[in-house]
């Protein structure tokens, strides 16, 4: 199930700033094979949709996406390795240092934080927090300013070179500090029990998300879920990610206060990207299992199917967004 994790949020965004700006031709032509493949992949499932349903199929689609995920990333490494390392560094950096990409990341992740905001908002978080209209501004004000502390004053200097390797330890100390006296000010307005409750929603939301999209898929695959489904779905999916304990910290990440801002690059070692995606795939057979009770035999296996390519799916985009990070500091 997809986690809406600020550390991977950032590197989607460091990778859709960086196909909006990138001219290089052959990296456009690597990518652009990504993008026909999943083009292809969703022609195939229109398809198979309108055929009989045949038990396994989303599982043996994912298998095919993590294969063309693969041959995509293996073309973008073999054109990153065959550029001049110098000019690799020119054309990225002078990427990263443009006005326009600047603008194009603060605009990306202003309405990232307003759409994340607005989906607690649109969950119940005011009526459960029991919020007047004046309390509830407050706390959207006091998230707005969680995220912008994160990103505008360690990320997004970090990633147009504005904040130099020396001096990066000292603006994460000073971020964590104000991280810190963000969270204390919301503690204050909602109560120890009101953050409890804000936590919760956050860890849970993209549970929400995804039953949007599960239903849909549900439905276009012929297995549409009822609504007393649904809902036993939605539990079960909220209540295994809030209790799950991760291994890495990147599994936590919905709080930027997890993530080690004085070293930034330490979130990201192949042991702690490792960790989450065994993680990741632990909760999806936890969701699974679960969901046994609720669905018949065919949503069971539709379920897995999706599951199972969602993480085939960030696995890809989290590696080639490093990919894209390393290949310009």
């Amino acid at each position: 199930m997809k986690n809406s994790i600020l550390g991977l949020s950032i590197l989607i965004t460091l990778l859709c700033a960086f196909l909006l700006f990138e001219k290089d031709r052959e990296v456009r032509q690597a990518l652009d094979r990504a993008e026909a493949a999943e083009k292809k992949r969703e022609a195939a499932a229109a398809d198979a949709a309108r055929q009989e349903l045949k038990n396994g199929r989303q599982l043996r689609q994912a298998r095919s996406d993590a294969f063309e995920n693969a041959v995509a990333m293996q073309q973008l490494r073999e054109h990153l390795s065959s550029t001049p390392a110098d000019a690799k560094h020119k054309d990225l950096s002078s990427l990263f240092h443009d006005q326009a990409m600047r603008e194009a990341l603060k605009s990306e992740v202003k309405s990232g934080t307003a759409r994340q905001i607005r989906a607690l908002f649109d969950a119940g978080l005011a009526k459960q927090l029991n919020l007047d209209d004046s309390r509830a501004a407050a706390l959207k004000q006091l998230l707005t300013q969680r995220s912008s502390l994160y990103w505008d004053q360690v990320l997004i200097p970090r990633m147009t070179g504005d904040l130099a390797d020396a001096d990066v330890p000292a603006a994460g100390a000073a971020a964590k500090q104000q991280l810190d006296d963000n969270m204390a000010q919301i503690r204050a307005l909602i109560g120890d029990d009101g953050y409890n409750t804000l936590q919760w929603f956050e860890k849970t939301q993209a549970a929400r998300d995804d039953l949007k999209q599960f239903s849909s898929q549900f439905a276009d695959d012929g297995q549409g879920l009822t609504a007393d489904q649904q809902n036993q779905l939605l539990a079960v999916m909220s209540d295994q990610s809030a209790g799950f304990k991760y291994q890495s910290d990147l599994g936590n990440a919905s709080d930027p206060a997890q993530l080690d801002l004085q070293h930034w690059e330490n979130n990201f070692t192949d042991d702690k990207i490792n960790a989450y995606f065994e993680d990741r795939q632990r909760l999806n057979d936890a969701i699974v299992q679960n969901a046994n009770s609720i669905l018949t035999p065919q949503q069971a296996d539709l379920l897995r199917g999706y599951l199972t390519q969602q993480l085939q799916q960030a696995r890809f985009t989290l590696q080639t967004s490093l990919a894209m990070y390393k290949n310009q500091q």
